[in-house]
Order: C-alpha cells, then structure tokens, then sequence
C-alpha cells in the first residue's frame, strides 16, 4: 500500500482553497489535505503537517507566497517539498521569481469551476 499524497493548500482565498481542496480529492480520494489561511500558518502547518506537496498563494496578507517560498526552499528540513505557485497573476516577471525560488510549478487560478480539476491533476502529479 502507498502512503497517501499530504497536500497543504496555502491561499487566503476560502473559496480558491475549498474548491481546490475538493477537486483534488475527487481526483484522489486517498490524498490528505490541510490549508493555510496566511504564511505565518503554513510555516507552521509545514511542521506539523509534513506535506508531500505544497500549493501557494502569491498574494497574501502579511507574509506573501514569495517571502514563503524563499523560507521554505532556504531550510534544509524542507527545502525538498515541491511547491507549486497558485496565482491569478500570469505576470512573467512574478513566474520568473517562482522559478528563481525554486518553486516546482505555477499554476494560474482556474476562471470556472470546471477548471479546478485540471489544476488538482498538475498539483498530484497526474
């Protein structure tokens, strides 16, 4: 048996991340998901939670997806969990600043509920 998939979803948007949470599940049942409101919860969560995989808002209050992201990939405790950037942003400039942090994907925010799905196959690997 294979461990499930531990998905932290990180947007301050409820709806972006109930939606997403729902798609991903219904994509893969078995996988564990837990969110983050902001980034001071998700480096919390991120120790607590053990995330195989980590979904990323941009902007936020407080601490945005970047300053995160740069924390994250900076720690050697986790430094190794694939991050995927989840913006309504399609700036290069803000895709190029993913990329420089390291991050493991971007994704852009879905415009209908049909999309989120498409979005929940990248986000596990399908």
């Amino acid at each position: 048996m294979t461990t499930p998939r531990r998905v932290l979803i990180v947007d301050d948007d409820e709806l972006d991340r109930m939606l997403l949470a729902e798609a991903i599940k219904s994509c893969e049942p078995a996988t564990i998901v837990a969110h983050a409101v902001n980034g001071d919860e998700a480096l919390i969560a991120v120790r607590s939670f053990d995330p195989t995989v980590i979904v990323l808002d941009i902007n936020m209050p407080g601490m945005d997806g970047f300053e995160v992201l740069g924390r994250l990939k900076s720690d050697p405790a986790t430094k190794q969990i694939p991050v995927t950037m989840f913006s309504s942003s399609s700036q290069k400039s803000d895709i190029d600043r993913s990329v420089a942090l390291e991050a493991s994907g971007y994704i852009n925010k879905p415009g209908n509920l049909s999309e989120y799905r498409s979005v929940a196959l990248k986000v596990i690997g399908f």
